[in-house]
C-alpha cells in the first residue's frame, strides 16, 4: 500500500473505532449542559440557545435534533471536526521537507494529539484546533482560491463553537503569519490579505449575529447577569470583594458562587455583581502574582520542554546567517504565547484546555520557524529529543485520559442508580456530584433526562421553570443530590432560607448511596413556617 495513503488512513480507522473500544467523556460540564439544551432534555423540545456557541450552531443542532434525537448531534458534531483537521494535518505534515525520523516523530504526536481530543472532546478545544488547522493552510508558499475557500470554511467552523478559541492559534502564530504574507510579496501577499479579510468578517457576523439573537426580552438579563457571573467564577481575587457586601446574605452567596458554583440569581443580581467586576477590574496585577504557580505547576514538565524549544530555535536561526532575522519572530511568537497566558492569569484560573491549544502553536511555530535551518546532525539530535519528550508526556496524558474517563463513567452510574430512586422528574446538581457520561449517550440516560445544572444556567429561560433562586427548592419541591463531602455548603444554603427566605427548613434525605444523597428541603413546622 502506498505510505502517503496509509498514513492518511490511519488516523481516520483509529478515530472511528476509538467510540467502540474507549469511553469517550467531554473534559467539561459545560459541553453536556450545553448538549441537553440543544436535545431539549431541560425545555421538552430542541433549542438553539446553547449560551456559549454560536446560535447557528444552535440552530443546526435544533433542527438535527428534531429530526432524531436518539444521535448525540452535539458531540457528533465535535468528533467529525476533529476527524477533519486529522486529514489536514496529516496532508500538511506530509508536505513538509524534514529529516525523515523528525516526520515520523511529528506524524505519531499529530495522532496522539487529535486521539486525546476525541477521548476528552471540548468546545473550546475544538474551536481552537479548527484554528490551528486554517492557520496553519495559510503558511504556503502557493495559496490558492481553493485554499482560501478551505480556510474560510474550517475557521467558520472553529467560529461555531466558540469565537475566542478559534483566534488563539493565529495570536500566538501572527508573527508567523505577519512575516510570511511580506516576505512572499508581490506573489501571494493579496491573496493572503483577501484571506484575513474574509476571517475578519466571518468572526465579526459571527460575533453580531450572537449579540443580535440573544438581545431579546427571554435572553437579555440573562446574558448580562451571566457575563458578571463569569468574571467571579474562578477569579483569584473574588474573596476580596467581601468588604463591597454589607448584607450578610449577600456575602454567603458570595462564597457559594466562588465556592460551589452556587447562586440564588436574586440575592446577588446582576447589578449587585456588578460592584465586584468593577473591583476585579483593577486587580489584574495581583491576580497574575496569585495564578503564578498554579500555572507554573499545570504546565509541570511540559513548560520545560516548551522552552527547550524556544532554545534550541534560536541556536539553530543565529547559526544560520541566512536565517538569523528570524530570532526575532521567534521571539514575537513566545512574547505573544506569554501575553495570553498573562492575560488569562489576570482573570481566572488555568484553563488547561486553552494552555493546550497556547502550547501546541507554541512548538509548531519554533520548530516552523527552524526546519529550514536544520543542517546538523546534533540540531537534529536535540530536536528529535524534545519531540520524543513531548511524545511522551502525551501518551501519559492518553492513558490518565482513559483512566479518568472510565473512572466517570463508573462514578456516575452510582449517581444514575441514585436518581432511579426517586419519582421527581428534574433533580438539582452542584459541585462534587459525578455526572459526567459517555458523550454519545448523554441526553437519553436517566441523568441527561433529570439534570438541572445549578451554576451558570441559572436565570436562564432553559431552568427558570424549575429553578428561579433558592426558593424553589421550597416552593417547587425539587430535591437536590448532594455530596456529604461538601457540608459546609449545604449548611449555608440552609442558612440563607433563614435569614433571607425566612424560611427554617428541615432536610428530608429520600435515598442515598455511598457519599451521595437525594435531598428535599421541608419548611420546619416547629417554628411555625417563618420567622419575621
Amino acid at each position: 500500500m502506498n505510505k502517503q495513503l496509509l498514513a492518511l488512513l490511519t488516523p481516520n480507522v483509529v478515530l472511528l473505532f476509538l467510540p467502540f473500544i474507549a469511553p469517550i467523556v467531554h473534559i467539561t460540564l459545560d459541553n453536556d449542559v450545553m448538549l441537553l439544551f440543544a436535545s431539549g432534555a431541560y425545555t421538552g423540545t430542541p433549542s438553539e440557545y446553547t449560551i456559549f456557541t454560536n446560535i447557528i450552531h444552535g440552530l443546526m443542532l435544533k433542527s438535527l435534533y428534531s429530526v432524531n434525537n436518539n444521535i448525540e448531534w452535539y458531540t457528533v458534531f465535535e468528533y467529525l471536526a476533529n476527524i477533519i483537521c486529522a486529514n489536514v494535518f496529516v496532508w500538511l505534515i506530509l508536505k513538509i521537507q524534514i529529516k525523515k525520523i523528525l516526520k515520523y516523530i511529528i506524524y505519531l504526536l499529530m495522532i496522539l494529539y487529535v486521539v486525546g481530543v476525541a477521548l476528552q472532546p471540548d468546545f473550546t478545544i475544538i474551536a481552537g484546533e479548527l484554528g490551528l488547522a486554517s492557520a496553519l493552510l495559510l503558511l504556503s508558499e502557493k495559496i490558492s482560491v481553493r485554499r482560501i475557500i478551505l480556510v474560510g470554511l474550517l475557521f467558520f467552523m472553529g467560529a461555531l463553537f466558540r469565537t475566542q478559541s478559534v483566534l488563539i492559534p493565529f495570536m500566538v502564530l501572527f508573527p508567523i503569519l505577519l512575516y510570511h504574507i511580506f516576505n512572499n510579496y508581490p506573489h501571494i501577499r493579496w491573496r493572503h490579505l483577501v484571506c484575513g479579510c474574509l476571517l475578519c468578517s466571518i468572526a465579526g457576523l459571527l460575533v453580531t449575529l450572537n449579540k443580535v439573537y440573544y438581545d431579546n426580552d427571554a435572553w437579555k438579563y440573562y446574558v448580562h447577569y451571566n457575563s458578571n457571573r463569569g468574571r467571579i467564577n474562578d477569579n483569584p481575587s473574588t474573596d476580596e470583594c467581601k468588604f463591597l457586601y454589607s448584607d450578610c446574605n449577600q456575602l454567603i452567596e458570595l462564597q457559594l458562587l466562588n465556592e460551589y458554583r452556587v447562586n440564588d440569581g436574586t440575592i446577588l443580581n446582576a447589578d449587585e455583581l456588578e460592584k465586584s467586576i468593577v473591583f476585579l477590574r483593577t486587580q489584574y496585577l495581583r491576580n497574575i502574582v496569585k495564578s503564578f504557580w498554579a500555572y507554573y505547576y499545570t504546565y509541570g514538565y511540559l513548560l520545560r520542554y516548551l522552552l527547550g524549544f524556544i532554545l534550541l530555535s534560536s541556536i539553530v536561526l543565529i547559526r544560520d546567517k541566512g536565517n538569523r532575522h528570524k530570532v526575532f519572530i521567534l521571539f514575537g511568537v513566545f512574547s505573544f504565547f506569554l501575553l495570553a497566558n498573562l492575560y488569562i492569569m489576570s482573570i481566572s484560573r488555568p484553563k488547561e484546555g486553552v494552555m493546550m491549544l497556547l502550547s501546541v502553536a507554541l512548538m509548531i511555530g519554533s520548530v516552523f520557524l527552524m526546519y529550514d535551518s536544520i543542517k546538523s546532525k546534533l540540531s537534529c539530535v536535540f530536536l528529535s529529543f524534545l519531540l520524543l519528550g513531548v511524545l511522551y508526556l502525551k501518551v501519559g496524558a492518553l492513558n490518565s485520559a482513559y483512566r479518568l474517563n472510565d473512572k466517570y463513567i463508573k462514578e456516575s452510574a452510582v449517581t444514575a442508580d441514585l436518581c432511579a430512586k426517586v419519582k421527581d422528574s428534574k433533580i438539582l446538581f452542584h459541585n462534587g456530584v459525578c455526572c459526567m457520561q459517555n458523550a454519545f449517550k448523554t441526553s437519553n440516560s436517566i441523568i441527561g433526562k433529570k439534570f438541572v445544572r445549578v451554576g451558570w444556567s441559572v436565570n436562564s429561560p432553559h431552568t427558570t421553570k424549575y429553578y428561579n433562586g433558592l426558593m424553589s427548592y421550597i416552593d417547587n419541591d425539587l430535591p437536590l443530590i448532594i455530596n456529604k463531602k461538601y457540608e459546609q455548603y449545604i449548611v449555608l444554603i440552609e442558612k440563607l432560607f433563614t435569614s433571607y427566605y425566612h424560611t427554617p427548613v428541615i432536610r428530608h434525605v429520600m435515598a442515598e448511596k455511598n457519599d451521595l444523597q437525594i435531598v428535599k428541603f421541608r419548611r420546619d413546622l416547629r417554628t411555625n413556617n417563618i420567622i419575621r
